[in-house]
């Protein structure tokens, strides 16, 4: 078979013997507990491969957005690049929700790095976007953060050599070190007045 990835849900308690024999499986999304995991009947006769990586507590949905659950309601996300089913380049909108019903508040580190969308809409749920979230995202040209953006990732944009405009939430307060390190193109930054530090290399 050439399935190289696939999502089990928690509701799974029995796997058959030999059930994924044959598949290319690289990567398995659990959407439960690793304890969960290892309670599945069967598990060591699935025929799961031994070098498929398990991502515990984690969906993934029809676009390739992976979503890690925090066990308390909300979520955050990453794209899965092999798993990507929107063409390039386009615009990505990143949803409120994950598929389980989390609400969507971080973009992990190096969430979306190389992803070669022009655009993204990020919601208003997000808190916080990690460490080169955006980075090398060659195909970028401008970005908007919601107000709800308190919290930015070391060389958050990084290398996105066609970046021309960038519009900062108001609450944020502190600017990374290398946030926009090799922009080359940026040209429009808009800075919150509730900014008090700027990060070395930042720009």
């Amino acid at each position: 078979s050439s399935v190289t990835s696939v999502t089990i849900p928690d509701s799974v308690t029995s796997i058959g013997s030999s059930a994924f024999n044959g598949c290319a499986l690289t990567d398995i999304y659990f959407t439960g507990t690793e304890e969960q995991w290892q309670a599945i009947k069967g598990l060591s006769e699935a025929g799961l491969p031994q070098n498929a990586t398990i991502h515990y507590n984690t969906t993934l949905d029809e676009n390739g957005i992976a979503y890690t659950s925090n066990g308390d309601g909300t979520c955050s996300v990453r794209c899965i690049k092999e798993e990507l089913s929107l063409p390039e380049p386009l615009q990505l909108i990143i949803p409120e929700k994950s598929p389980q019903g989390d609400i969507v508040t971080a973009i992990q580190d190096r969430g979306f790095f190389g992803s070669n969308f022009r655009s993204f809409i990020i919601p208003d749920t997000v808190v916080s976007i990690g460490a080169e979230a955006f980075g090398e995202n060659h195909s970028l040209v401008k970005i908007t953060l919601p107000d709800s953006v308190t919290e930015l990732g070391e060389g958050v944009f990084i290398r996105c050599y066609y970046l021309e405009r960038v519009e900062l939430p108001e609450n944020l307060i502190r600017l990374p070190a290398s946030a926009f390190e090799g922009c080359e193109a940026l040209y429009d930054v808009i800075l919150p007045e509730s900014l008090t530090e700027i990060g070395e290399r930042a720009f």
